[in-house]
């Protein structure tokens, strides 16, 4: 595999060898390059001016010239085949991705520079990295510099070594004559079996010489181990047990099978960050509270801060309950906030878990406490109302107490009493309240204790509202009445409509009727006496009263009232 971009590159490097100068000329769309190799002239047989002898398979193909001499028509003398300069090996640095080239150079005595060619195009395309000013006619001396080619980190990527004669003048005949690549490592991380699965090429240049391979790996940054190590003909490995919150850093290293130990070469680095799937430490439930809308809506928070594909949220009908999925979330963020559109919070009580999720759908953390709302539900007697609520579910700290505010007729709401009670009974008689006929509506407030270490002030969590309608114009002004005295001498309701139906009864503590009345106009009132005539005895008795309103609505309002001698 080679580089796919067809553009010129070039780095041009002045004495000494191994500097690179900060000039960088790039020029678009390189020309065709020249044969890889230049051909050598054919000679005949019977030629008396020259014979060409090969020596094969050797580094060195040397020429014996039987006829010293021979003229040509620029006026220099053919000396005869030279040796290419050659690649010796390619390395590259996995932690910069700067790539070595050591290479040797030829013999031809009219080389003045070398440029390290790429091979960008298999057909034509060449880049020219860098060039080196040469040591004339010394084939054996090695050359070594390091270049920046970033596409070794997205492939092999092919090179070899052209000597030139002067700027414009390739000695093509003594060009590489084999190209040579970089090992690339790539590479597919699992994230359910927290496995890696790699895989790289060979070594072109030492094939069926290498040693061995060493899988390498640095984690944190620290100092490399070796993972496995593995023949040449393995290009593929599975590593396991790549856990989230690391940063890892893999590599190939080769080593010749020549025992000089410097003959080794390394791939490209594969960076795997694992720490963006880093998990929470914790999440915390903050509140759950009934919106405007009697939904629940729920506050949870993550630390440390981070990004992760899902969470899902999980509702149950009772703490100890069964919980089920509800919805997935796609958030980030530290605080993550929800409105379960889909339950009525006037209804009956809910419970939340918030769960996180790694990249396979998989549960990796349940918050660490309930997001409950509260549940208010009350009944009504006439005036009284009788108020009960569930407690919230949960705060680590607890809860300090429940405030109870009422709001009368469409009023602002007030406190009307603050403790740590799950119940209250509004007797609304007392607060003439009787006499609006209008609407009383309540909620409950719990408020947390100081003390959550995940919280920096407390919380609230609000109930549901819970409404009642007050009797029309109806008001039992007093409890208590002495049938012989001056004042408060009868009893019944004082209304201020005459009702549609009416029918008002006075009980003793037997249970048995001592008065009746069901004309609200001419007989409302109890004076005390029983059906005989008598003053009944001091005690006291229950009363009912039962009337249609003028709404046309029927109540019903009970209690209780004492007769004085």
């Amino acid at each position: 595999m080679f580089c796919r971009n067809r553009f010129c590159k070039l780095f041009r490097i002045k004495y000494p060898v191994n500097q690179v100068d900060s000039c960088f000329a790039v020029s678009a769309g390189s020309s065709a390059h020249k044969a890889f190799k230049q051909k050598v002239p054919e000679i005949n047989e019977g030629d008396t001016r020259l014979t060409l002898k090969k020596r094969n398979n050797t580094r060195m193909h040397k020429l014996r010239v039987t006829f010293v001499t021979i003229f040509l028509g620029f006026g220099f003398a053919l000396r005869g085949q030279y040796t290419p300069a050659e690649i010796t090996r390619l390395t590259v640095d996995p932690e910069t991705s700067l790539t070595t080239v050591y290479f040797t150079g030829t013999d031809h005595p009219d080389v003045t520079f070398y440029y390290v060619m790429q091979l960008v195009n298999e057909a034509d395309g060449v880049a020219i990295l860098s060039s080196y000013t040469a040591d004339v006619g010394d084939m054996n001396h090695l050359y070594e510099t390091t270049i920046d080619i970033p596409e070794v980190s997205e492939g092999p990527v092919g090179l070899y070594i052209r000597p030139y004669q002067d700027a414009s003048t390739p000695l093509t005949s003594v060009t590489s004559a084999v190209r040579d690549s970089t090992m690339f490592l790539e590479g597919t991380f699992d994230w359910c079996r927290n496995s890696l699965d790699l895989s790289w090429n060979g070594y072109n240049r030492w094939e069926n010489a290498i040693e061995y391979f060493l899988l390498m790996v640095k984690v944190d940054n620290e100092t490399p181990e070796i993972v496995a190590e593995l023949s040449e003909e393995t290009t593929q490995y599975r590593v396991e047990n790549v856990f989230p919150g690391h940063e890892y850093l893999f590599y190939i290293l080769a080593k010749h099978i020549d025992p000089d130990p410097d003959l080794r070469i390394t791939s490209n680095g594969l960076v795997l960050d694992t720490l963006t799937a880093v998990y929470p430490d914790y999440i915390h439930a903050d509140f759950g509270t009934v919106d405007n809308d009697n939904h629940p809506l729920l506050q949870f928070v993550t630390y440390p801060e981070i990004l992760l594909p899902e969470y899902s949220l999980a509702r149950a009908t009772e703490p100890e309950g069964e919980y089920t999925t509800v919805a997935s979330l796609d958030v980030t963020g530290s605080v993550i906030r929800y409105t379960d559109t889909q339950a009525d919070a006037s209804s009956q009580a809910y419970y939340y878990k918030l769960i996180a999720r790694n990249k396979c759908g998989e549960p990796i953390l349940t918050s660490e406490n309930i997001a409950g709302t509260i549940y208010l539900s009350g009944s009504q007697n006439g005036t009284t109302i009788l108020l009960d609520w569930t407690a919230y579910v949960e705060w680590p700290a607890g809860v300090s107490g429940y405030l109870l505010e009422r709001s009368l007729g469409g009023e602002a709401f007030e406190v009307a009493d603050r403790s740590g009670s799950l119940s209250f009974t509004d007797d609304l008689s007392k607060e003439g309240s009787q006499g609006y006929g209008g609407t009383v509506c309540y909620r409950i407030t719990a408020e947390e204790n100081p003390g959550d270490p995940h919280a920096s002030q407390p919380a609230n969590s609000v109930s549901n509202l819970q409404c009642f309608t007050l009797p029309m114009g109806v008001v039992f002004s007093f409890d208590a009445f002495t049938p012989q005295g001056t004042d408060n001498i009868t009893f019944g309701p004082d209304m201020q409509f005459v009702p549609q139906a009416y029918d008002f009864k006075i009980f003793n503590r037997n249970g048995n009727v001592v008065f009746h009345s069901d004309d609200p106009v001419n007989n409302p009132r109890w004076d005390g006496r029983l059906p005989s005539g008598i003053i009944a005895p001091q005690g006291v008795y229950r009363y009912s009263l039962m009337y249609t309103d003028g709404n046309g609505k029927q109540n019903v309002l009970q209690g209780r009232v004492t007769l004085i001698q």
